[in-house]
């Protein structure tokens, strides 16, 4: 979904899977925003099952500006976030990244 000034996705996988370049390897509900030379990343587990999510996402980063402290996340062209998401009872967690 485009949005004046940036773009939104929104994806919920019950399985590990892909859509629109972002992949997980775990059941997970992703929301990513890119706006104004930030990308902000919430993720979840929505089964309430898994110990850890990765995510890899579609879009350069070129550093981390604030990350939850379950959350760590490696930089580049395709970067990877990893959820520690056990015990988190479905919440989400937060990371913003530099774009670029």
């Amino acid at each position: 979904m485009n949005e004046a000034g940036g773009t939104l996705f929104f994806g919920n996988f019950w399985v590990p899977g892909d859509g629109d370049g972002l992949t997980t390897d775990a059941p997970a509900a992703v929301v990513v925003r890119r706006a104004d030379g930030r990308i902000r990343v919430a993720v979840s587990d929505p089964k309430r099952t898994g110990s850890t999510v990765k995510v890899t996402l579609p879009y350069p980063a070129s550093a981390v500006l604030s990350a939850d402290s379950t959350v760590t996340v490696s930089t580049g062209n395709r970067p990877v976030v990893i959820v520690k998401a056990a015990g988190s009872a479905g919440r989400s967690h937060q990371a913003v990244l530099a774009a670029g």
